[in-house]
């Protein structure tokens, strides 16, 4: 026995303002002549879990000043450096619509390489009606990404073994409640990384509350772990979950220092 001591949908809307200007046919616009590129999103991102429903749709309006008569759309993946041609827009108000799916296998890669943190650039070329052609210099960056949204009360469910000889073994779905609360975007605090077990074990060791063992979850796409965690007894909490995106319902694994482990269910209320 050990000796405890406690201490696209993504959307993207695209407006572009022309700017008058006296440029020679088929020259470019300068930086600062260049007409402004506004981006207006649902999410801002194009979510890596729902990758296959995504879509990106560019819709290019003008000004009552001038039009063009046609718009070409490119666009390159970070980390590639190559630039692709993805459509050819004509008429004054013309839109684009593709699926990320499509957009992917057109710049020939995987969904399955796809990483967190890795962008979409679009860029833009644009033909006035009298010839001109605007280069825009300012590129529109999607990043791919996950949103996280865990903060809540769950109910929970918790089967576990401690190396203690002072504790059932194993214990088997032993009911519970903890909360969730968010530290900043992906990070949460667990009112209790044990679900109760800790309380239900330990009390006799001088644990009084499910409040001493609180415990902190990083949440990457759905893929969950503890970072800056410790138990009561001075180990650090190491553990693994993941996140039913259907469901929200969440399941991790832990483990402390002594070799205790459980397996945790939690349902939102």
């Amino acid at each position: 026995m050990k000796i405890r001591f406690l201490n696209f949908s993504v959307v993207l809307s695209i407006m572009i303002l022309f700017l008058s200007c006296s440029q020679e046919k088929n020259d470019y616009f300068d930086y600062t002549d260049a007409p402004s590129v506004k981006v207006a999103s649902k999410t801002g991102f194009v979510n890596l879990i729902k990758l296959s429903e995504e879509v990106v749709n560019i819709d290019f309006s003008k000004n009552s000043q001038t039009g063009f008569s046609n718009v070409k759309v490119f666009v390159s993946y970070t980390p590639h450096t190559s630039i692709t041609e993805l459509a050819s827009v004509t008429g004054e108000t013309g839109t684009f619509t593709m699926t990320i799916p499509n957009l992917l296998t057109k710049l020939n890669v995987s969904q399955n390489d796809v990483k967190v943190g890795e962008t979409l650039r679009f860029y833009f070329d644009m033909a006035q009606n009298d010839g001109k052609v605007i280069r825009d210099r300012d590129v529109v960056t999607l990043p791919f990404s996950c949103p996280s949204a865990l903060a809540g009360v769950y109910t929970s469910l918790t089967s576990g073994s401690s190396t203690d000889g002072c504790c059932p073994n194993p214990e088997v779905d032993f009911p519970g409640e903890v909360t969730l609360t968010k530290l900043s975007d992906g990070r949460y605090q667990i009112s209790d990384f044990s679900a109760g077990l800790y309380f239900k074990w330990y009390e006799v060791y001088g644990i009084t509350s499910v409040n001493q063992t609180p415990g902190k979850l990083l949440d990457v796409c759905g893929n969950l772990s503890f970072y800056d965690t410790q138990e009561p007894f001075a180990t650090p909490i190491t553990g693994m979950g993941s996140v039913d995106s259907n469901t929200g319902v969440i399941t991790y694994s832990w483990e402390n220092g002594y070799g205790d482990k459980g397996t945790v269910k939690l349902t939102p209320k």
